[in-house]
C-alpha cells in the first residue's frame, strides 16, 4: 500500500524477489517517489484517508554477517 499525494491510500501491484537482511526485496511496481506504509497495514483500506509519518526501514546486513 502506498500514499497518494491526496492522502489516501493507494494499493499497487507489485513483483516481489527475495528476503534480504530481513526485508523483502520488491523488483518492480513502486517508483523512488512513492511513499510505502511501513506500520499500521490492518488499518490502511484503499481510498482511506492518513497522516503521513516518516519511517525508518534498517536493513539487518549485521545480522546477517556470520
Amino acid at each position: 500500500m502506498t500514499v497518494g499525494p491526496d492522502n489516501m491510500v493507494v494499493p499497487k501491484q507489485v513483483e516481489v524477489g527475495d528476503v534480504q537482511g530481513g526485508l523483502r526485496v520488491i523488483r518492480s511496481g513502486l517508483s523512488p517517489n512513492d511513499r510505502v506504509i511501513i506500520d499500521g497495514i490492518p488499518h490502511a483500506m484503499p481510498g482511506a484517508r492518513v497522516v503521513p509519518q516518516k519511517g525508518t526501514i534498517r536493513y539487518a546486513a549485521a545480522a546477517n554477517a556470520g
